[in-house]
């Protein structure tokens, strides 16, 4: 004899909603998970934007020691970094780099 007893109404209601907190829960970490690949993707396009439109210009700073002023310039293309006395020198140093 088969002894088959039909669950209540309370289990299958149990049952539903643990299945639903389980839809619901894999639902809202694939909606994490898509909002952190956008976020990460914009990060990357807006580094490569910078880095295709500023990414090989002269970084210049200003510094003072011992009340002279003097200029610091790191060049991303050449991997260099100098140091000029006078504005002028630097200014010099630009065009040259600029019309090589």
């Amino acid at each position: 004899m088969n002894s088959y007893s039909k669950p209540s109404n309370a289990t299958l209601l149990d049952l539903q909603r643990q299945h639903l907190e389980e839809l619901l829960n894999h639902s809202t970490n694939t909606a994490y998970s898509w909002g952190r690949l956008r976020q990460l993707l914009a990060q990357l396009g807006a580094g490569m934007a910078n880095w295709l439109t500023n990414g090989g210009m002269p970084k210049v700073s200003i510094h003072k020691r011992g009340g002279v002023e003097f200029w610091r310039v790191y060049d991303p293309m050449a991997k260099t970094a100098l140091q000029f006395d006078n504005e002028d020198a630097l200014r010099i140093w630009l065009e040259q780099r600029y019309y090589r």
